[in-house]
């Protein structure tokens, strides 16, 4: 009786830690580690972002990593466990503002286009806005220079801001 009862609790915990790691912690890792991507890919092509016309084949790779992380953001925010406290936590945004952050990348991605003499473009007013909503909703400090450097092309093209 003694055996198969031990047995039994094996099997009970045996499946809760599977549960636990596969549905609620595995989530939160992948989380972390995009948002880690994420930021790695704003600081590696911020380069592009400031000379887009001497970049050209990285322009349209800008566009589409901005895109690939935004989408990623998006599904695994479905698979997180969504209980406030939990997210709170475990230092996870709640939905809205992972939303709020994967909408501003899709949108860093279409300020990537072409102007009308058929050479790559910024709309570098749209990616500082948007790379701030990004840095606000995922709680990421992006490089000050990265910042700073977006301010300096909005100020060159469009005049100082007050």
């Amino acid at each position: 009786m003694n055996e198969i009862l031990n047995i039994l609790l094996s099997v009970a915990f045996g499946s809760l830690g599977y549960f636990i790691t596969n549905f609620w912690i595995s989530p939160v890792l992948r989380y972390r580690s995009l948002v880690e991507k994420i930021h790695g890919d704003l600081v590696f092509h911020a380069n592009t972002m400031h000379n887009p016309q001497g970049l050209t084949p990285h322009a349209e790779k800008t566009s589409d990593d901005l895109r690939r992380n935004a989408s990623g953001l998006r599904s695994l925010d479905a698979r997180i466990f969504k209980p406030t406290l939990f997210r709170k936590i475990l230092r996870v945004p709640n939905s809205p503002k992972i939303k709020e952050a994967s909408g501003a990348l899709v949108g860093m991605s279409n300020s990537v286009f072409r102007d009308t003499s058929g050479n790559w473009a910024f709309d570098n007013v749209a990616l500082h806005q948007r790379l701030k909503i990004v840095q606000d909703n995922l709680d990421v400090t992006i490089d000050e220079d990265l910042d700073q450097s977006l301010k300096n092309a909005v100020e060159l093209y469009y005049g100082p801001r007050g």
